[in-house]
């Protein structure tokens, strides 16, 4: 099964969500499937789509702070994008992920994730088993308070942060493979009136000592995308009824 490789550069979280559904899209309807890497500016809180934006940020801090915020096309908790490598992946649930269900569709893209984070010499904590996996957290708990039970944790702290939609032979999912984690910026943004979380999660920058490289990250995930597709990225661009589609979708998402 091909797939396209898209390396983007860091943009407002409208036009990156507008693309996200603008792959889904292409994705239901042509069976493509799409690794997507980007990044966001300026900084932002995504919240998913089950949130209310009450419940997820407080918007004059952000507005006092320049930090900018978007619901998400796909689920979870309130994240604030900031030093990370965001990615996404469109595909059809068929091919190499033909016959799996959600929580497998997770697991299947973490590890392609898990692999090129220790290829690069991060340690991870092992995957726990389904049975072994504990219910997921509240939505009004911030996303890196506590790790869900299909993320990527280090030392017990979350490392990679995910969601999905589902839809009914296609899925997306959206993550952030964290850099650096501003825990003194997400408090200041999360919502007042509620109990500061303590925030359980750790960039790859901070656990090996120095950064590292973006173009590093990007190539190490390509291949191990690439072995998780059994085939060679297609390194194309958006076609034109996408770039139609994301002139559309960003304004519902800057709505």
């Amino acid at each position: 099964m091909q797939f396209r490789f898209l390396v983007d550069e860091p943009s407002e979280g409208a036009f990156n969500m507008a693309v996200d559904e603008a792959l889904f899209l292409s994705a239901s309807e042509t069976g493509s499937a799409t690794v997507r890497l980007y990044g966001f500016d300026p900084p932002t809180v995504s919240f998913g789509c089950r949130q209310t934006l009450e419940e997820a940020v407080d918007v004059a801090s952000c507005r006092e702070l320049g930090v900018d915020w978007v619901r998400r096309p796909t689920g979870g908790r309130a994240l604030l994008h900031q030093h990370e490598l965001t990615y996404s992946v469109a595909s059809p649930a068929g091919g190499v992920f033909r016959g799996f269900g959600v929580r497998a569709l997770y697991d299947s893209v973490s590890a392609a994730i898990r692999r090129a984070l220790t290829g690069l010499g991060i340690v991870l904590d092992p995957a726990e088993p389904e049975a072994a996996r504990t219910r997921e957290p509240a939505l009004d708990v911030p996303c890196l308070a506590l790790p869900g039970r299909h993320e990527i944790t280090s030392g017990g702290r979350k490392i990679v942060a995910s969601s999905q939609r589902r839809g009914r032979r296609v899925f997306l999912q959206q993550g952030s493979i964290l850099r650096r984690v501003d825990a003194d910026l997400w408090a200041r943004v999360e919502p007042r009136g509620r109990p500061r979380a303590s925030l359980h999660a750790v960039g790859i920058d901070e656990l090996m000592g120095e950064p590292v490289s973006r173009e590093l990250l990007v190539s190490s995930l390509l291949l191990s995308f690439e072995e998780l597709f059994q085939a060679r990225a297609a390194l194309s661009g958006l076609t034109r009824l996408e770039i139609e589609r994301i002139r559309e979708l960003r304004k519902k998402y800057r709505s």
